[in-house]
């Protein structure tokens, strides 16, 4: 198989994973307010993970056995008709657990008990949402139809660019906006 730039490239091998999740989802309040946990262990054997080299900007696919595991929480509560909010946090913590010498050979900096590039440890979620039917506020040419406007924001922690965690990531900071007609 070829790069984009027509470099040779060798393809992944494949990989296998065993999954466990364990989770649990509730609501309260009339439906009003809903909450779901789960944790998670990831067992993967082969994952499929590109490798840089950090002088030519060369890639290479390399086949590493990892693990993770963390936890996810999210809720949501419909505070009424017109209003919700929303959040999540999850936590992920990773290793790469077996590094072939051909492998640490081919990505500076990589070794076992390396975190996967990526994936951050921290990552989080908020939202507030407005609904109101358009014929309550004066404009009933939609028909039966909502306005629908949401304030967002994400969270993602400082991760690795690369196995060989060598270049750490800043956390990204997304605000996000949306006006609609549902």
């Amino acid at each position: 198989s070829l790069m984009w730039a027509g470099v040779p490239r060798t393809p992944y091998d494949s990989s296998s994973t065993i999954a466990y999740e364990i989770g649990s989802r509730a609501s309260f309040l009339d439906d009003r307010l809903k909450v779901s946990a789960a944790l998670f262990y990831n067992d993967v054997s082969k994952e499929q993970i590109l490798a840089y080299n950090l002088q030519n900007f060369a890639q290479s696919s390399l086949n590493l056995d990892t693990e993770s595991y963390g936890v996810e929480l999210d809720a949501s509560w419909r505070i009424n008709d017109s209003w919700e909010i929303a959040g999540g946090i999850t936590y992920t913590s990773t290793e790469i657990t077996d590094v072939p010498a051909a492998a640490a050979a081919a990505q500076a900096g990589l070794k076992k008990g390396n975190q996967l590039p990526q994936v951050p440890e921290w990552a989080g979620k908020a939202s507030v949402t407005y609904r109101a039917p358009l014929g309550t506020l004066g404009i009933a040419a939609f028909g039966p139809a909502n306005l629908l406007a949401r304030v967002g924001y994400n969270y993602i922690g400082p991760r690795y660019s690369e196995a060989g965690n060598l270049a750490k990531l800043k956390a990204v900071h997304l605000l996000s906006a949306r006006l609609g007609v549902e």
